[in-house]
């Protein structure tokens, strides 16, 4: 027998779900709704069907093919311009040539079709509309019968006074060919508003078969929910893609559950999805296929597409999150909140009932969300972080998205200029850095490909190779299965603010013009560019003496790109270099930073029992650097910073010394101890390289301010072992000894929430009535207040709703008390504002 499946929707009351997807494809328990009345259909017999298409036709068309998989065969029929139901299926009418079904395709039922065939073909009828009861009405359109069945009035979604009935029109027709000589051609024609009264009128017999079974049009975002409820209450009968274990419980293939998981039923876990440790599952959860579902995650009610992330202390409530989406930890989203596909809501933001949040989007860390977040605003504040720009691939930073960064680059830069650019060994990162490379090229740029590399290398090359401008993709150790794409002038420095501001612009605006066929730009690999850089390490270092002290070193977690580089670099200086990987691990292109705080006790005892001089860890871009002494010691953070001047001094090359204001005055002793002097800078990377940059052009140890590894220790980490390596040979001391000539640091940091709207008023505030009496207040990057024991500085955070709070003391018990000071005057600023404002809406 023959069907006509209407799949033309839109679904406009499905939104953010149907932005990108017809209202047929949208799933339910990780199927299209469409294919369980596919499964209907081919259970009462019928095998022959005619699809509908409008919206997205291509999307159902890849999906359901010929239809052969589904035991079927489909045809498919694409209206050019909206025809209305009756006008959709008379677009199909060279199909039909017999009686036929007509059944739309986002709805979701079980009604026995075959049981209303038999009263069709029972009472000969032209039309018979399959009716239904339903406790409300209203949104339907009520039919009314008489005894025989045969219709006497149609109520098209009444009032409730117009209510004199509960039988309404699920949409299933069964009909005969001879309809369609009622039908215009290419005309907008609907069953209910046009046929159907047109047929009374001419006094043909219609019927009405009502028919008990689950039915659902499925026509707001709370029904498709409740649907989700429903299946799980079992109200309805269809073949889901999971096996039910236990009554309420059905769980597909390849799901991995954590002992210590507590599940209440019902729910549903599709196939390869893990849910973690101490994570709550609540009833009338539906998880979709290869969700993660992370520790303490806590989900009740909610419905997820596949592929979502549910990061540490997530809260879900009664929430439908689309495919792709992720909630990083301590987020929360409640009743009736819909996230579109491949959205963020990071971590602690909330979610207030009813939100919607359209596709792409990025809600930012600590936001309180309660009004829609529409598809056509931007998806975040800024499109540049702190240091690039950063993402998960396929998540908010697609290939297409890289390449069109590529091309916005090249146009800023002016078009046809040379542009180097470099990449870390993972495979996110090399697939994005190609994606970007035919981005430049369609921009016309002339693009110059170091290979996989450092950024240190990249900020060379860019001067050394005459370019423009750079470009360096890697993995975030800091942000595991991020990616960075960092942009540099063509100083080798990171981009001016205003700079960035021109290219998120170009890049959001998409107006700005490509190459034409006859001006692309042209490729050149550059091969064995990491020699070239290697051999700029080695002008400075006493080459002799590093390799008369035979020098042990270990190399831990380096990925491939980065021992490449290294490892024939400490051979020649005849060093005895031994890699570490944790037992049982491979070799990986992107390491978590956690991976220290597993592995750091083994790398130190390794560092002990092999009787080695220097450990180290680098990271992908080979800018930052934690070490280790020949006693298995940690050395980082400030301790580490400490350790660059002391060797910047001791070097004899510059007596002044680069920090930011958020730095040890520990610096300013070294400096005055080894006759130097120290250069505060602000906090913004782009700052600190400027300062850097500036300082050495004074000194004239640069021609025209151009980047040289040995002259930016704080930004290259592989400059850095190598003077540290040189420092170590000539002075004839071990790491421990040197490290003692540096004082002990009292420091510390806590970072204390606040809304985006409140930073600007704690700071007035603060300013107001600042704690204690202050000696004095710097205001070069945040608010600095300096007193006779020490000082604190309190620093909004550009990137999250939060502000960060330093102290340092002479003692430990003064830094802890500075800090811990400014945090609790920071957030009872906070409490002020909120009651001005309360008083103000008062007013």
């Amino acid at each position: 027998m023959k069907a006509v499946i209407m799949a033309g929707g839109e679904g406009a009351r499905l939104r953010p779900l149907t932005c990108d997807l017809p209202k047929p494809m949208v799933p339910i328990m990780d199927k299209p709704m469409m294919e369980y009345i596919v499964e209907l259909l081919a259970e009462h017999g019928f095998s022959d069907l005619a699809v509908t298409l409008q919206y997205l036709p291509e999307k159902i068309q890849n999906h359901f093919g010929n239809g052969e998989k589904f035991a079927s065969n489909f045809s498919y029929f694409l209206e050019e311009e909206p025809l209305g139901t009756a006008g959709s299926v008379k677009n199909a009418a060279s199909f039909l040539d017999e009686t036929f079904l007509v059944i739309s395709g986002d709805c979701l039922t079980d009604i026995n079709l075959s049981e209303a065939i038999k009263f069709h073909r029972k009472n000969n009828s032209l039309v018979t509309i399959v009716l239904t009861p339903q406790d409300n009405p209203l949104e339907y359109g009520i039919v009314m019968t008489n005894d025989e069945g045969k219709i006497t009035r149609f109520l098209e979604k009444p009032r409730w006074g117009e209510v004199f009935s509960d039988t309404v029109n699920t949409g299933i027709y069964i009909l005969e060919p001879e309809i369609f000589e009622y039908i215009p051609t290419g005309k907008k024609f609907d069953f209910s508003k046009d046929l159907f009264p047109l047929l009374m009128d001419k006094g043909l017999s219609l019927y009405g078969c009502v028919l008990s079974g689950y039915w659902c049009d499925i026509g707001s975002l709370d029904q498709y929910r409740y649907s989700h409820y429903d299946i799980l209450d079992k109200k309805i009968s269809i073949n889901l893609p999971a096996k039910e274990e236990e009554p309420g419980i059905w769980i597909a293939d390849e799901v991995c559950i954590d002992p210590e998981a507590r599940l209440i039923p019902p729910f549903y876990i599709g196939k390869g999805t893990y849910v973690g440790a101490k994570a709550f599952i609540g009833e009338y959860a539906t998880l979709g296929s290869y969700n993660h579902i992370s520790e303490k995650v806590s989900l009740k009610r909610g419905v997820t597409w596949s592929r979502v992330t549910l990061e540490k202390n997530v809260i879900v409530r009664g929430s439908v999150l689309a495919g792709g989406v992720r909630l990083e930890a301590a987020a929360s989203v409640y009743e009736g909140v819909v996230v579109g596909e491949r959205s963020i809501v990071e971590s602690k933001a909330t979610l207030k009932p009813g939100v919607r949040i359209w596709p792409y989007k990025r809600v930012e860390s600590g936001a309180l969300v309660n009004s829609n977040l529409i598809w056509g605003n931007q998806f975040r504040r800024s499109l540049f972080g702190a240091d690039g720009v950063r993402g998960e691939l396929n998540g908010d930073l697609t290939l297409e998205n890289a390449l069109k960064m590529g091309s916005a680059f090249a146009f800023m830069l002016g078009g046809s200029v040379p542009v180097v650019i470099g990449g870390d060994s993972w495979e996110p990162s090399q697939l994005l850095k190609k994606a970007i490379t035919v981005g430049l090229l369609a921009g016309g740029a002339e693009v110059l490909d170091i290979g996989e590399t450092i950024v240190p290398a990249v900020r060379m090359g860019i001067e050394g190779l005459g370019a423009e401008g750079g470009i360096y993709v890697h993995s975030c150790s800091s942000n595991y299965g991020y990616s960075a794409i960092r942009f540099f002038d063509k100083e080798g420095l990171n981009l001016l603010h205003g700079k960035e501001r021109s290219l998120e612009q170009i890049y959001l605006r998409d107006d700005f013009p490509r190459a034409i066929k006859d001006k692309l730009g042209s490729l050149k690999v550059i091969q064995d560019y990491n020699k070239n850089y290697n051999e700029s390490l080695l002008k400075d270092l006493s080459l002799q003496s590093i390799k008369e002290a035979n020098l042990s070193i270990l190399m831990a977690f380096p990925p491939p790109h980065l021992q490449n580089l290294l490892l024939p670099l400490l051979q020649d200086l005849n060093c005895n270099l031994i890699v570490f990987y944790p037992p049982g691990r491979a070799k990986l292109a992107c390491w978590k930073e956690d991976d220290f705080a597993v592995y750091k006790n083994e790398i130190s005892r390794s560092i002990v029992r092999g009787e080695i001089d220097l450990g180290f860890w680098i990271n992908p871009s080979g800018e930052r650097m934690v070490l280790f002494d020949e006693e298995g010691t940690e050395i980082s953070g400030e301790v580490y910073q400490a350790l660059l001047s002391l060797l910047i001094l001791q070097s004899g090359k510059n007596s002044t010394l680069v920090q930011p204001i958020t730095a040890s005055w520990i610096h300013e002793e070294l400096a005055r101890k080894n006759k130097g002097s120290v250069l505060r800078s602000k906090t913004f990377p782009r700052h600190i390289q400027e300062k850097i940059r500036d300082l050495n052009i004074s000194a004239k140890s640069l021609k025209g301010g151009t980047y040289v590894p040995a002259e930016f220790l704080q930004l290259n980490a592989v400059s850095s072992l190598m003077k540290l390596i040189d420092s170590l040979a000539l002075g004839g001391k071990s790491l421990s000894t040197l490290l003692k000539e540096i004082p002990g640091i009292n420091l510390r940091q806590k970072e204390i929430p606040c809304p985006w709207g409140q930073k600007g008023r704690v700071m007035r505030r603060l300013i107001q009535d600042g704690p204690g009496e202050a000696e004095k207040v710097e205001m070069i990057d945040g608010l600095k207040f300096y007193y006779p024991d020490g000082w604190a500085l309190v620093l909004p955070d550009p990137e999250k709703p939060s502000y960060r709070i330093y102290g340092e003391g002479f003692t430990e018990e003064i830094a802890e008390s500075l800090t811990d000071l400014f945090a609790e005057k920071v957030k009872s600023l906070q409490d002020e504002s909120v009651n001005e404002k309360e008083k103000e809406t008062i007013k």
